[in-house]
């Protein structure tokens, strides 16, 4: 918690009650209750910044989590794609488009995975195989996408940001540059699931785990996006970066890999 903030020893309360899984969750909840009063009633309203793709199997774990803190009185704002606009209302929360954010890579309204699309054509042609883009272009979309993100946090000032790891890992970039506190909502069959999504992405184009690792560090395009990651004015630590996309997710070792 940040110590200028109305509010602050409630926070260090939730913080202190927190330990451990869901236990931490149910106690940090009676917590909050057990502190109102005169502190509760100047406390600011909380903020948390959502930033999930248009993938439906990703952004539905989140919805339910920010209906109920919208309940609680928090502002809830999302990032994502047009599609998901009516779902993400729903929930009392204030939707913008991705689009918006990122205006230079989603010329005429594309979403991200379609400016994703355009840039492996322009980038690698027409017919590069899906896991060299990702090996390749990876860290250059996440350059693209990075100041716009910035901006959108830094506007909304949010105690913390929720997102999706696998396809919005600009979130946690943007949050490091700001220093908010943030929380990947896993949307895979729990820790080590990502090793069995990677090999059934992989086999198909014949390649391997190891492939894409040695062309991840070899790729010009991708060591020239990660270097201007780690320099000003994102100053980025390269330790982010080290393991290759997009096994820096959970590593590939069961069961908890290297996170």
């Amino acid at each position: 918690p940040r110590r200028d903030e109305p509010g602050h020893q409630d926070k260090i309360l939730i913080q202190k009650s927190s330990q451990g899984p869901a236990p931490g969750l149910a106690r940090t909840s009676i917590s909050i209750r057990r502190s109102g009063g005169m502190m509760a009633e100047e406390r600011r309203t909380r903020t948390a910044c959502f930033i999930f793709p248009e993938a439906s199997g990703h952004i539905n774990p989140s919805l339910a989590l920010a209906a109920r803190l919208v309940k609680r009185g928090w502002a809830v704002h999302y990032l994502s794609a047009e599609v998901m606009r009516e779902c993400i209302e729903h929930t009392g929360s204030t939707f913008s488009n991705e689009c918006e954010v990122a205006p230079d890579i989603c010329r005429g309204g594309m979403t991200y995975f379609e400016a994703y699309e355009r840039l492996r054509r322009d980038e690698l042609g027409p017919d590069s195989k899906a896991w060299e883009a990702r090996a390749h272009l990876e860290n250059l979309l996440l350059l693209k996408k990075l100041p716009g993100t910035i901006e959108w946090l830094r506007q909304r000032n949010p105690d913390v940001v929720l997102y999706c790891p696998l396809w919005n890992r600009v979130a946690q970039l943007a949050s490091l540059c700001l220093g908010v506190a943030h929380v990947a909502i896993i949307t895979i069959a729990g820790f080590g699931g990502f090793k069995k999504i990677l090999d059934e992405f992989l086999t198909p184009e014949g390649a391997s785990v190891d492939d894409v690792r040695e062309l991840y560090l070899t790729s010009d395009i991708n060591r020239s996006a990660i270097d201007e990651l780690c320099a000003e004015p994102f100053n980025l630590s390269r330790s982010l970066f080290l393991q290759g996309a997009p096994i820096y997710y959970f590593g590939t070792d069961p069961p908890f890999g290297n996170t």
